[in-house]
């Protein structure tokens, strides 16, 4: 399969507004501003596929990701932050809470 050129790929935050407010907001109330401000210009290159009921949205054109996990806390879980294996960059969002997942985009639900 092609690579999509980054023009092409959607925004995180225009597939899922609300996701990534809440996202952004948990992060901030945390004191992460560095994730926080990378997550408003992650791109979507769509759910995880290694499972038909895995949530997992990709924000890394690999669909890959490290092992490193940032659990954002709250009484129960809501998301994971799959990181790269420096710490830094998020490769994938992984909702926890059970929410049903569509993208704005009209790309169907996850």
């Amino acid at each position: 399969m092609a690579e999509q050129a980054i023009g092409e790929v959607p925004l995180f935050r225009e597939a899922f507004p609300e996701m990534t407010a809440e996202i952004v907001e948990m992060l901030r109330a945390e004191g992460d501003e560095a994730f926080a401000d990378q997550i408003a210009e992650l791109r979507y290159y769509g759910r995880c596929l290694c499972t038909p009921t895995c949530k997992g949205l990709s924000t890394d054109s690999r669909r890959r990701g490290s092992g490193l996990m940032v659990i954002l806390p709250t009484e129960e879980p809501v998301f994971w932050l799959d990181v790269d294996d420096a710490g830094t960059t998020v490769l994938a969002i992984e909702v926890l809470d059970g929410r049903a997942v569509e993208p704005q985009l009209g790309m169907g639900p996850v």
